[in-house]
Order: C-alpha cells, then structure tokens, then sequence
C-alpha cells in the first residue's frame, strides 16, 4: 500500500481543497526566538482580586511590546506553577508573530498547580491588549512534541483543567516516550481533564517507538478517581494529516491499567479527522481497555475521512479487552450536531477499510454513513477479528431516515474489497457484526460476499435485521459462510447483480460448519438461486421467505416460502417498501422469529393491515416480510372512479386502478394489467424490460404466447391461490 508524503500538508490540503476547507489551515510560518521578561503576577481579570479564587492572565508576546509580561509560554507556564495565593484560573494569552514561537515545546504537570484550577493557553491575539480575534501556530519545526500534559503516578491531589484554544499545533517529529506528535494527555482519568477548543492539529509525526498517535495521544496511566472526560474536543477543532508507524494516526487512546469502565475518557465534537495515517487505525486507534469514547462528528463534511491504514483499520482500529468507541451523528452538550449523520468514508486499509476490531472490544456506529472505503484483503466497511469484538451498526430513535443529502440515517454504501471477502462485513474469530435498520448499497467483493462473508478458526456472525441491501455486486453471492452464522431477518435483499445465489453456506470442515438463516425476509433478484448448501457441514434454514426462485427448484429447505412478487412501489427510484395489495403484507406472525427493531422507517413491527386486500399470501400473522412494515390506506376506489374510467394506471402504480384492472409487477402474471400500464407506470420490471411491439404483445394477450402449460396457460383471475414469475 503506498504512503503518502507526511512531511508537509500536501495530502490534507488535496482532501481541503475538494471540500472547500483550505481555510482551516494556518499561513505561512517565520523564524523567531524568545526570552523571559518579568513580572510578579498576572493581570486580574475584570472584576477580580488578584489571588483568593480569581481569574486572572499572563500576557506572552515579543519583548519590545508593552503590557507583555513574557515572550515564552513555557516561562508563563513555570509562573503559574509557582503562584502562592490560590487562584482559579488563569490565562496565558498568546500575541505576536507565529516565529516567537516556532521550535519550542510545552510541559505541564498538574503536580506543580497547587494553588491554580485551570490553566488556559489561549492565542490569536494581536498584541498584549484587546480579544482574541484568530489563531497562533505553535510549531515544532521537527522537534519533539508540542505539548506535555500529565500528573504524575501517585498524584492525589484536586482536579485539575487544562485548556487549549485558538491554536495551530503542527510540526514536530517525536521518537520517543509514550506517543503523542502534537499532544501528550498522560494521567489519572478524573483528575486530569484537557480540553481543545478550535484547535488544529496538523503535519505532526510520532514514531511506532514513542507508542503512536501521530496527532494525539491519551494514555490513562491510573484507574479512574473521579468523574469527567479526560480529553474533550469542540466541534471546530480538527485534526489532520498526522502519522505514525504504530497506531492512531490522528488520535490514539492507551489504557495502561486495563478496562477503565463507566465514565467517558474521550469526547469529540464535529471537527473532521482527516487524511491521517497509522500501521493501524489511520485516523482513531483505541487500545488496552481504553473504554467510554464517544465522537460526535455530525456536522457537514465532519466525520473520519480519507485516512490510510497500513495493516488494519483505516478509519478506526480497536483491540483489547474492554476498549469501547461510540460513533454518532448526534448531539450532547454541545458537541456534535443532531441534524447530520457522521460521515466515516474514503478510508484504507489492508483489513477493515473503516473499522477494524479484535479482543473483547466494542464499536457503536449510530446515524453513520460508512461509503467509499477499501480493504484489499477483507472487510471493505467493518472486519470483527480475534475474540468476542462486537461492532453494532444501526440508529438512533425510531425516527425516519432524513434523506436529505447529509441528513440522519444509517448507510453502508460502495465498499469494496480488492483481493478478498466481505464487502461490506466480515466476521472471523468469534467476533459479531449487528446491522440493524441500515441502507447496504453498492458494496462490492472480489471473491465471496458482497454484503457480508463469515470465516476464521472460531465461528464469525453478522446479524441483519431491518436492512435493505441493493446494488451490491461482483462476488458470486450476496452472503457467505465459510465458518461461522449469518441470520437475516425482515429485510429486503433485490436488485443486487453478478450474483449465482444470494446465499450460500460453504462449512469448511465438520468441526467449523457454516450456517445462514433466512427469517421474514424478501429476496428478489433476475438471476441465480436464492439459497444454497455446498456440502454436508452447511446448513440453510429459514421461515417466512418471498423469493424470486421457484420452490420445485430451490436446493435448500425454507418454512413458508413462496415465490410471490413482492409489488414494491418503485424499485427503480429506490422504493422498496411492498405496495398497497402486495402478498408480503400480513404475510407471517413472530412465533419462529421475533423483531428486536423496529422497520427501516421506524415502524412498529406485526401492525394489522388497515388497507384495501392484498394478494393471497399464507396469512399467518400481522408482520410483513422485508425491510418495512407497511400503513396502507384503503385505496380511494368510489373518490377517483370517474378519473380512472377506461383503466387508466395514473395515480395508482404499485396497486389496483380505480376501474378494478391493476397497475403493479404483478398484474402480468395474473393478466389484469390496465391499459395504460406502461404508460403511467414506467419504471415497473416488465416495462422496463420490454419496448415497441414486445411491449404491445405483453399487453395484448400475453397468456395466448404459449407459456408454459405445466404453470397453466391461462391464469385463474383474483382471488389466486399463488403467483408465479414473469417467464416462468
């Protein structure tokens, strides 16, 4: 896999100026130097004391600028430490050209403020008077990290917070103790709080040596005492084009003392994590029961994008027992937005092109959009590995999808694998994916797959469950068992392409078997077989199943099925939901397998049809088959009788006119179609499919055309018993 050049903002800059963010990134740097001034003790602020509580500043500029008490930070920094009376927080306010501070390095310890709660660094300030109106670059200019932030191991004493805002923090190389290029947060979860507000960390390195997190590092050096994030970062701060040879190219998080439990260590806003890169986790790396991590990136083009993993995870890379990420297109405390998703798209890796996850580790992706990643050997979304990892995929509430162009849903869409298995999921190991109410679209695998592939010595599982998959495509089926269990319940699988079949178990040995279920499912394609069984250590069970492929011809054994048209409304603009009379409606009941989700729409699931009748199905129970549950209406007959006279379809497509004759993918099969059936309705599969006088005879005595006697020559009119496929 090729690296892309770390040493400047080349690659960022390319990701900034396709989106239009180029402004985020600070101007031209200058050459300078800094010395102490003197003074006693800082400013008070505006109606303070100095001392007793207060809040009071230091101001850092040049020398020859009045009102400045230091041109250092470092020395401003010692003099908080070494204040005697007690105040509450104090600000270092940075002014100046950006050269004062080029080449330096910062170290705070909370052990030295004794008698200070917080300590800001603040910059952007044009002299040593006024308010902060911009930013300050703090560069390394490749020496070690920029900022040191810790308490030391036995610490005991208060919290402590330390804030930085309105700063460019870029430039330095470090090689050595614990991680860390831009930023080092190194203490006692409870005690020790950092907090970044409009800050940009950028073009900063740290060797795999140093412990990784090319841009930060947050190492949890005790177990927790007290409560409060560790780090927090608002929705303007970014962070971009950082690396390391080890892990977490942009942020890497490191327990050092196992499973930290309840209480959020990391929390981040809206800010882009972009174009970084790691061995793995080219953007976030969360390691050794880093647990409570919650990343907010819901904002316009927020979210985890265009970062390179050399090994595994090029978004996101988990391992370790107890280490936890949560990412949500939502909002808490100001952090995040709730009108948008999170995008965690163009991604690479050779395993996992967004997330990777191994050991007993947990990945939450609420209202994401996982699009346009890459994994060359497995997984182009999502690859569980090595032990009990959970990675679950869904939504939050049971709203809707907002389907505006960023608005709140949950998409797996135009993955792809390279060389391997898995397209969108792949599950090894003991490792579980769950995907519930999700979009997994156009996802694509070279060998096995499309959607999702189970493998490994230990059995892997995908759960799907509300899930509509179309236009997934390559790989010879749409899910794949080698070892392990893929269960499929109340989705919509139709119009994927290449496929041989859309199921297939393959168990590699007795002892490793493969297993799929089918469970209150459709499956609707134009070629292949639904399901099937390659030797005797697979198995294929399901109920309640409509599928395009006669049941005299299906190799596998399925409770319930049958080969219905599911009648969706318009597949050909993306509407799958089954339509006013289809037989999917009120097909089944939940005695073989229960809904743990509500439908893709949010519907509650085994609600009664309310609407005109449908076709005949088994009739066993109040729950559709598919993605969605339906809420038809009685269709409005006597109200449109006069409009529709002559069997006209306009107004009705998808379900029965008002002149009796039907307007659906059906109406073909039983010979009921109206008159104008393709003229109103053009994008229903036997219109699309047929044109000039092909298009005449389908309407014009399709029945006498010499179809095949064993399915009858001339169909029953409605009420039927069962449907049959066009050409079969």
């Amino acid at each position: 896999m090729n690296k892309k050049n770390r040493g400047s903002r080349t690659q960022f800059m390319k990701w900034a100026g396709v989106f239009g963010l180029a402004m985020i990134l600070a101007g031209p740097l200058q050459a300078g130097g800094a010395s102490e001034t003197s003074t006693v003790e800082p400013f008070a602020d505006p109606g303070g004391v100095s001392g007793r509580g207060a809040e009071g500043h230091w101001w850092v500029g040049p020398s020859d600028i009045g009102n400045c008490h230091f041109d250092n930070i470092q020395d401003a920094i010692d003099a908080t430490a070494s204040l005697g009376a007690d105040w509450g927080t104090i600000s270092i306010r940075l002014s100046g050209p950006n050269s004062l501070y080029l080449g330096e390095s910062y170290t705070l310890s909370l052990d030295n403020f004794e008698n200070v709660t917080t300590v800001r660094i603040i910059g952007g300030y044009e002299d040593c008077t006024g308010q902060s109106s911009g930013t300050t670059v703090l560069d390394s200019d490749n020496g070690t990290r920029l900022f040191n932030i810790s308490n030391s191991l036995d610490y005991d004493g208060a919290p402590r917070e330390i804030r930085l805002e309105n700063l460019v923090i870029q430039g330095a190389f470090h090689g050595f103790e614990f991680g860390g290029g831009g930023i080092l947060v190194h203490g006692t979860p409870g005690r020790l709080s950092v907090k970044l507000e409009n800050v940009t960390v950028q073009d900063n390195q740290a060797l795999a040596t140093s412990g990784g997190g090319g841009g930060v590092m947050v190492r949890a050096r005790n177990t927790r005492n007290g409560g409060g994030p560790m780090l927090t970062a608002d929705n303007a701060t970014i962070i971009a084009n950082n690396s390391t040879n080890g892990n977490g190219g942009g942020v890497a998080c490191r327990s050092l003392v196992g499973d930290l439990g309840t209480g959020t260590l990391i929390r981040w806003g809206a800010g882009p994590i972009a174009s970084n890169q790691a061995e793995n986790g080219g953007a976030i790396s969360i390691e050794g029961g880093c647990s409570r991590n919650f990343f907010y990136n819901g904002a316009f083009l927020a979210g985890i994008i265009n970062n390179e993993a050399v090994d595994a995870g090029g978004g996101i890379y988990l391992e370790g027992d107890g280490s936890y990420i949560s990412v949500r297109g939502d909002e808490f405390e100001g952090f995040g937005n709730p009108a948008w998703r999170v995008d965690l798209i163009t991604n690479e890796a050779t395993r996992g092109g967004a997330v990777y996850a191994r050991d007993a580790s947990e990945v939450f992706l609420f209202d994401v959009n996982v699009g346009g990643n890459t994994a060359e050997t497995g997984g182009g979304a999502i690859y569980a590995n090595a032990g009990p990892a959970v990675v679950t995929v869904g939504r939050i509430g049971n709203t809707p999808c907002d389907d505006s162009t960023f608005g709140r849903c949950s998409y797996v869409r135009n993955n792809a694998v390279t060389s391997g298995a898995g397209g969108a999921f792949l599950a090894r190991n003991d490792a579980t994916i769950n995907v519930s109410n999700t979009f997994v679209e156009g996802n694509s695998a070279t060998v096995r797959g499309s959607v999702a592939a189970v493998s490994g010595a230990g059995p892997g599982t995908v759960n799907l469950e509300s899930v509509l998959a179309t236009g997934n495509h390559t790989a010879p089926d749409l899910l794949y068992a080698l070892h392990g269990q893929i269960d499929v319940r109340f989705s919509t699988m139709a119009d994927n392409q290449d496929l041989t079949r859309a199921a297939y178990a393959q168990g590699f040995s007795e002892a490793q078997p493969g297993s799929i279920g089918l469970f209150s499912s459709i499956f609707w394609e134009d070629s292949g077989i639904v399901a099937d069984e390659a030797n005797e250590n697979s198995t294929i069970s399901g109920d309640c199943v409509i599928g395009w492929q006669d049941p005299d011809d299906l190799p596998v054994s399925i409770s319930v099925y049958r080969n219905y048209h599911p009648m969706f409304v318009s597949p050909g603009s993306g509407d799958y939901r089954p339509g006013p009379v289809s037989p999917a409606i009120d097909f089944c009941d939940d005695s073989f397998t229960q809904p743990a989700f509500p439908d893709l729409d949010g519907n509650t699931r085994g609600t009664a049809h309310q609407g005109s009748p449908t076709r005949p199905n088994p009739g066993l129970g109040n729950f559709d088959l598919g993605a969605y549950e339906t809420d038809w209406e009685e269709l409005a007959d006597e109200l449109f009788q006069d409009r529709f006279e002559g069997g006209t379809c306009f107004g009705f497509c998808g379900g029965q006119s008002g002149a009796g004759c039907y307007c659906d993918n059906g109406c073909v099969d039983f010979g009921d179609c109206c008159d104008s059936v393709c003229q109103d309705c053009p994008e229903l599969v036997h219109c699309t499919s047929l044109q000039g006088p092909e298009l005449e005879a389908s309407l014009g005595g399709l029945f006498d055309m010499g179809r095949d006697l064993e399915h009858s020559a001339v169909r029953p009119r409605r009420p039927v018993t069962e449907a049959i496929l066009p050409g079969s």
